[in-house]
């Protein structure tokens, strides 16, 4: 059946702003084709719950034409549109309606909502809330259509989900995952990108299976959109990565490494007594100015390089600012503060003497009794640290990385005897016993 091209509508425009992008067709090709593909043949059952315009449906039916389909969409325009091509669709939402269960492959792109951006009504959100363990918090929509598509599978069925890349990583989805890694594990990650035309989401597509009794899982195979290959994850390593977060790459070695490096050396968090984000607030906020008169010295991340702290550029007026957004002004005026920038790719730290504010893109750690703050940005600087934060944590927004505080308090740190000053990275790997060959990896993921 030719795609069917749909005018721009109110609708369609209302769907963006509740999260709902239509599935690219390539995209719903490539996913269905994996995950409906090896049940053709078998007459299999296949729903999608948040169909939207059918793509992900018309995909699937190309990839086993004997299937049974039905699509559910609580906007009656998309579920007018998915109809046109010839599927059954139930306008309901699929969240917190009834339908039927067991079915053999679930395909989707659901919504990508959190109630950080939009707030669910308080009667839907308490609703949500008593039937998904995913609904906690600041959650996202997508998590609960994880947690949905599960229990509409029957032990065995097949899946194939898009999903924005966070579901990987940030901890507002762990939930979501231990319910992967438990009773569904995706066989394949795939990395798509940033495939929806005027919104800036990084996007994975997951293709799993869920489990059956006490079957065991095999390890995820890590892909892009044209089938690349980007390495596996092992079901031990994947238990054992921070909050089972999924990396995007998995070269050879470098999980096993990143387990060497963590072993037996105590977290950064040991090695301070303080460790929190600055003032609360903006550059632009009314409370700085580009004029010193009157006002205090304020750092911002742009003004933090690898060990070497750039003189202030902006300047507070402290009354200006409710004490809880400017907290407690002994985090500032301490003989010596490590500065960690909190919006980069990698970790940057340098050491701060002047007794300088800092905006909330800095992280300031008081060193404890006896740790040479030196010695600490050095090593906070060295590509070992840098090489475990990313093996650990995937420097995942690539649109906007960050550097969480809980992702900094984990690092791993040795600190040289004496409070001596590690001179180069390989000074920084002696600490940790590696090998030549450990060394040679650490320059594989960036």
């Amino acid at each position: 059946m030719p795609e069917l091209v749909l005018p721009v509508t109110a609708a369609r425009t209302r769907r963006r702003a509740i999260g709902a992008y239509y599935t690219p067709p390539h995209i719903a090709t490539r996913l269905a084709t994996a995950a409906v593909g090896p049940l053709a043949g078998s007459a299999p059952r296949v729903i999608d719950p948040a169909c939207g315009d059918g793509a992900f449906l018309a995909a699937a039916r190309e990839a086993a034409p004997d299937a049974q389909f039905l699509g559910v969409d609580r906007d009656p325009e998309a579920a007018t549109a998915a109809r046109a091509r010839g599927f059954e669709v139930w306008q309901a939402d699929a969240l917190l309606s009834q339908l039927p269960e067991g079915f053999d492959a679930l395909v989707g792109n659901p919504p990508f909502l959190s109630v950080k951006r939009a707030p669910f009504p308080p009667a839907e959100r308490a609703s949500l809330a008593a039937r998904y363990v995913t609904a906690r918090g600041q959650f996202d929509a997508c998590a609960l259509f994880v947690e949905r598509a599960i229990d509409l599978l029957r032990p065995g069925g097949r899946y194939a989900l898009v999903l924005p890349r966070q579901i990987l990583g940030n901890g507002e989805h762990a939930a979501a995952r231990a319910l992967l890694f438990t009773r569904a594990p995706p066989e394949e990650v795939v990395d798509l990108g940033t495939p929806f035309p005027g919104a800036a989401v990084e996007v994975v597509g997951l293709v799993g299976r869920r489990l059956a009794g006490g079957e065991p899982a095999g390890p995820v195979r890590l892909t892009d959109a044209a089938g690349g290959d980007h390495g596996r994850v092992e079901r031990a390593e994947w238990s054992a990565l921070p909050a089972l977060r999924l990396p995007l790459r998995a070269e050879p070695g470098v999980l096993a490494l990143r387990a060497k490096i963590a072993l037996d050396a105590p977290p950064l968090s040991a090695r301070l007594t303080r460790l929190t984000r600055g003032i609360e607030a903006g550059r632009r906020d009314p409370a700085l100015s580009n004029s010193p008169q009157g006002r205090l010295p304020v750092l911002s991340g742009r003004d933090v390089k690898p060990g070497t702290v750039a003189p202030p550029s902006l300047f507070l007026d402290p009354g200006a600012l409710p004490a809880h957004r400017l907290k407690d002004r002994a985090l500032y005026e301490t003989p010596a503060k490590i500065l960690v920038r909190r919006v980069a790719d990698r970790i940057v730290a340098a050491v701060d003497r002047s007794g300088a504010f800092a905006l909330n893109t800095l992280y300031c750690l008081h060193p404890a009794e006896g740790v040479n703050p030196d010695a600490l940005a050095a090593m906070l600087n060295s590509r070992l640290v840098t090489f475990w934060w990313r093996a650990s944590f995937g420097a995942d927004d690539r649109i906007f990385p960050y550097v969480r505080t809980g992702q900094l308090a984990s690092l791993p740190m040795r600190l040289p005897p004496g409070g001596a000053v590690p001179a180069s990275d390989d000074a920084a790997c002696a600490l940790y016993d590696l090998t030549p060959e450990d060394r040679a990896l650490l320059y594989t993921i960036g």
